[in-house]
């Protein structure tokens, strides 16, 4: 399953794959006291999790607006060739 929310392990220990952020291919051992990502798959058993991060403060959220932002504004080189 996914895990919900940016947060702490409070309880349980698990393997968690968070290719979709890092890109590592492997698993990531995660015990109490580790931090997830949300939106990364909880390969197998239980985690309780204290959500240390919501909203707009969440990874993904960030990264969604880093590529918004880049995507509406024109580099240099772009402008230049523009005005040629």
């Amino acid at each position: 399953s996914k895990v919900p929310a940016n947060g702490t392990i409070i309880w349980g220990s698990n393997h968690v794959n968070e290719s979709m952020i890092t890109g590592e291919s492997t698993s990531l051992s995660k015990e109490v006291g580790g931090t997830v990502i949300r939106g990364t798959m909880n390969l197998n058993g239980a985690l309780h999790i204290e959500a240390t991060r919501i909203g707009f403060n969440v990874v993904l959220s960030q990264i969604l607006h880093l590529v918004e932002t880049t995507q509406m504004t024109k580099n240099p080189i772009k402008k230049f060739v523009d005005y040629v």
